[in-house]
């Protein structure tokens, strides 16, 4: 056979390209085999485009979203859109033997038909005939071949360098070679489709990677469209958030779009904490720390909804109100000021020469700190005036307000107890069950329920502990024998945080008004003793008498003390913090209980608990709960506080949400039936009585026909409890209050059963009394109706607003 293109002579007749110019044999000029340098650039430019954006999205994931980046959501939206254009694209050129990147550089995928011909019938082949079909191409050539190719270093690639018909290892694996394709073919196959097909059919295949895109763009477009003139989220903006995770970069929250971040939510906490630790002199731990935590957030979330509020209607203060608070009131940390003060108490008088002429420098200082705080100050307190000027009390609303506080009632009456009607209640059968269990199936859904597995490490206080106080109690007790001044060592070393700046004055008191042990020890001692150490409840007591007295017959004494408390220890805690930590990091390697059995700790489990915060046998913890039920069963958590210590746990396992089955709850629905008829038995026996009532009995004669007891109530008003058992029930109460003296009630169905009411006495309305009470009336009134104004918008306010709570991330 003789090359067309190069003339050379004694071809292989089964060979496909010419040994000389490496020409495609089928049709002359139409090809060659595929230069190895561009096949080369091609493989490099198809994987950049194929996992470049997979592999950047991954990081941004991985490194905390597009937060912690800075790239712009629209940049990775647009690369996005582009990717899954071009994987489009690729799927559509894969069918025809090629790649978007191939196409580039003119290179086509075909068949080795050489060796599957007889010799001698190359020619006859033709261009079709040697295409790949789209499954070769995909899965045997571009996956599996590749991946071969790949993995011992790229040799498989790399084999192509040398191998006589350049092909690489997925190239013989899929039976294939590339060619490159010559301009001058191309030019002509493209003239061949215009005049088969038409101009605009050709223009939408060669172009069909821009159509998609632009296609794909629009479509975002529309999102966004969507999202902005529909008044709701932006749906690009969720998609992207939710996919890079833009909410866990350092945010514990975002409130209608505003980012609160971690480290600004926790310096507040954290001062709160310092504060409460100075106030109370024990610093919050578990639930008291929680509530903390917790007030804060309320704190945090109120802040910023009122500060939306107030600039979406654009509140501001005027430069004429900014100037009248800061001549007229003064902030309180400027009061404070030692220079703008005469006998300790802030003087108005310095304050106008010293501050608000502005002469000095540290004048201008204050003026401009207070003009900037008053400035941001005002708009709240406007907001908040608007709000109360809401509020309006009636003539009407104060005067009950009045009979409610001071209107009393006393009644006489007759409880039906559906207690008593126990034997009277018949089985319950099975198709009552049955029936109730259908009609009331949504109040036994229970929500996904897990249990933990979980060890301790205790801070409460050793015998070393409690060693070293009644040690560090004998030093103070013998620098006292020695001469030293009591007040002073208990102002240095008591405390008792109520006396210890006092010198550890307890004034006079009673034989009742202290411990046991302190009050036997004191009233047996003569005035200028010293006591100690005794031990009570509170800790170790070393006391000094200093007066005795008797005052209408009763026995006072007045002495000073200086209390040391039984508590854990810096060392016992930091022991416990550390063995917690040491733990938490060790499990991570190994097994829960292989953990626990090298450290010979006692491991407990939890029965099933649902979410909410109260964990079975720690207490109320809402992190460690939302650990719990955030995460895989098996994760390990890190070490939480707890009262008395710390713990660490084990998910172990999960029960889903279901409906309880009936057989589970039957029992309690027979309960529940016979509780039902119990109290419609007793509603009966009261309409009897009741009918006594009605042909003309009054209520003594009416229980005498059944012989049942009449109680009767001390007076009452609408806001007390009743005696005589029937405690704060708002029936008996409302009704008793609806009735005039003198009349019996209808059968009333109170909390715990029915009643037939009559009162006995009920007072009137007192115009001179609520004369003089109006004033304070109408004001408590208005408090509270303000506080109730405040509180309903301001829910309204969180209800539509858009609060994305992230804390459980940081849990």
């Amino acid at each position: 056979m003789k090359c067309p293109a190069c003339g050379t002579d004694s071809i292989d007749e089964n060979k496909l390209f010419c040994p000389s110019c490496e020409n495609f044999l089928i049709r002359n000029n139409y090809a060659r085999r595929a230069p190895i340098i561009a096949r080369f650039i091609a493989y490099i430019l198809e994987f950049v485009a194929i996992w470049f954006v997979p592999v950047l999205m991954v990081s941004i994931m991985v490194g905390g979203g597009l937060g912690a980046t800075g790239i712009n959501p629209v940049f990775i939206l647009v690369m996005i859109a582009l990717w899954f254009s071009y994987l489009i694209y690729l799927l559509l050129k894969l069918g025809k033997g090629t790649t978007p990147v191939k196409t580039l550089f003119r290179l086509r995928v075909i068949n080795v038909k050489s060796e599957e011909i007889e010799p001698g019938e190359t020619h006859k082949l033709r261009i079709r005939d040697t295409h790949v079909d789209f499954w070769t191409m995909f899965i045997i050539r571009e996956l599996i071949g590749k991946i071969i190719s790949a993995v011992p270093l790229f040799l498989g690639f790399l084999w192509a360098l040398w191998d006589e018909r350049r092909q690489a290892w997925h190239d013989k694996i899929a039976g294939t070679v590339v060619i490159q394709i010559s301009k001058e073919a191309i030019e002509k196959e493209r003239a061949r489709k215009k005049t088969a097909s038409g101009g605009i059919m050709i223009y939408l295949r060669e172009n069909a990677a821009g159509i998609l895109f632009f296609l794909l763009v629009m479509f975002v477009a529309g999102l966004v469209g969507f999202g902005q003139l529909g008044g709701g989220e932006n749906l690009v903006e969720t998609f992207i958030n939710n996919l890079m995770g833009k909410g866990n970069a350092g945010i514990i929250a975002r409130i209608n779009g505003q980012d609160i971040r971690y480290e600004d939510f926790y310096q507040m906490v954290d001062q709160r904490y310092d504060d409460q630790s100075k106030r109370t002199g024990e610093a919050p731990e578990g639930y008291q720390l929680e509530n903390l935590e917790r007030q804060v957030w309320e704190e945090v979330l109120q802040a910023a909804l009122l500060r939306q509020y107030i600039e979406k209607y654009d509140i501001k203060a005027t430069a004429e109100e900014i100037v009248h608070e800061v001549e007229t009131n003064p902030l309180p940390e400027v009061r404070q000021i030692e220079d703008l003060q005469t006998d300790g108490k802030f003087d108005p008088e310095k304050y106008a020469k010293y501050v608000l002429d502005g002469q000095s420098e540290q004048a201008v200082q204050i003026l401009q700190y207070m003009e900037n705080r008053v400035q941001g100050q005002i708009p709240f307190r406007k907001l908040d005036n608007m709000l109360r000027q809401l509020v309006r009390i009636s003539p009407e609303e104060l005067k009950n307000e009045y009979l409610k506080k001071n209107q009393t009632v006393k009644a006489k009456y007759i409880f039906f107890d559906p207690a008593e009607f126990q034997a009277k209640v018949v089985e319950i059968g099975d198709k009552e069950v049955a029936k109730y269990y259908k009609e009331h199936k949504q109040d036994y859904l229970q929500p996904e329920r897990r249990r933990i597995e979980y060890v301790t490490f205790s801070t409460q206080t050793t015998a070393e502990d409690s060693a070293a106080v009644r040690k560090s109690a004998a030093d103070l007790l013998e620098s006292l024998r020695k001469g030293d001044d009591f007040a002073t060592l208990a102002t240095d070393f008591s405390e008792d945080k109520n006396t210890k700046d006092k010198g550890g004055d307890l004034g006079f008191f009673t034989r009742t008004g202290m411990p046991t042990p302190l009050t036997d020890a004191v009233f047996a001692a003569e005035p200028d003793s010293i006591l100690g150490p005794i031990e009570t409840h509170l800790g170790v007591h070393i006391v000094k008498v200093e007066e005795k007295k008797l005052e209408d017959g009763e026995e006072k004494v007045r002495a000073r003390h200086i209390l040391l408390k039984f508590k854990p220890s810096e060392k016992t805690v930091n022991d416990a913090t550390r063995f917690a930590r040491y733990f938490s990091d060790h499990i991570k390697d190994v097994t829960f209980e292989k953990a626990a059995r090298a450290e010979s700790l006692h491991v407990d489990t939890t029965n099933y608990f649902s979410d909410g915060g109260f964990i079975p046998g720690i207490g109320r913890d809402i992190k460690a709960s939302g650990f719990i039920f955030n995460n895989y069963v098996g994760s390990t958590s890190r070490p939480y506080r707890m009262q008395n210590g710390y713990f660490v746990f084990r998910i172990l396992d999960s029960q889903p949400e279901h409906t309880k089955q009936l057989e589970d709850v039957a029992p309690q629905i027979k309960n529940i039936l016979s509780s039902q008829k119990r109290k419609e038995l007793a509603a009966e026996k009261c309409k009897k009585i009741y009918s006594y009532v009605e042909q003309g009995f009054n209520l003594v004669e009416a229980a005498d026909q059944d012989s049942l007891e009449v109680k009767e109530t001390d007076p009452f008003n609408k806001s007390s409890f009743v005696s005589g058992g029937v405690g704060r029930d708002a029936a008996f109460i409302g009704t008793a209050f609806g009735l005039e003296a003198g009349q019996i009630s209808k059968p009333t169905e109170g909390t715990r059963g029915w009643y037939l009411i009559e009162v006995v006495e009920k007072s009137h309305f007192d115009e001179a009394d609520f004369d003089s009470q109006k004033d304070r009336l109408k004001m408590e009134l208005m408090r509270q109706k303000q506080q109730q104004v405040f509180a309903n918008w301001y829910q309204s306010l969180k209800d539509n607003a858009k609060i994305e709570d992230f804390r459980v991330n940081y849990y």
